[in-house]
């Protein structure tokens, strides 16, 4: 079961003026302005044995436009890459760490790993303050737009 809170947001409500590219880069800024500190809690709560799954935590906005729905995703990028030692002629191969990987194993576990649940301790007050700053971000965008 995926971590998560839904809420939907109609961009052109507000917005409806102002010409669409302008839209579409006042809401990915109100956005990552709103998702800020749910990545902040998430570094600081993300049990780190390396640090590679705190590094590899990112933002990622998704605009679908037919349906006028953004989303948030917040967790482990799948292109960072932890790249190991060299390889030498006995270890032909390089030791390399891709957090995507695991971050699921470590939130929700498995078989024989106890889930952390890193992620359900900080959704109420990620809500909360996501709803918060992305209103006061986007109104801020809307007056400096005149």
């Amino acid at each position: 079961m995926a971590s998560g809170f839904v809420w939907k947001i109609k961009p052109t409500v507000a917005v409806h003026k102002i010409k669409l590219n302008v839209q579409d880069k006042f809401m990915r800024i109100a956005i990552n302005a709103g998702a800020a500190p749910a990545k902040a809690q998430m570094v600081e709560t993300v049990p780190s044995d390396t640090g590679a799954l705190k590094k590899s935590i990112r933002i990622k906005i998704a605009h679908y436009r037919r349906k006028q729905l953004w989303f948030v995703f917040i967790g482990a990028k799948t292109k960072f890459v932890v790249k190991g030692k060299q390889a030498t002629k006995k270890k032909p191969k390089r030791n390399e760490k891709q957090p995507s990987r695991y971050f699921k194993n470590i939130d929700q576990g498995t078989s024989k790993l106890r889930g952390r649940q890193f992620v359900r301790r900080i959704l109420p007050s990620a809500e909360s303050q996501f709803q918060e700053r992305f209103c006061g971000k986007m109104r801020e965008l809307i007056n400096s737009q005149g």
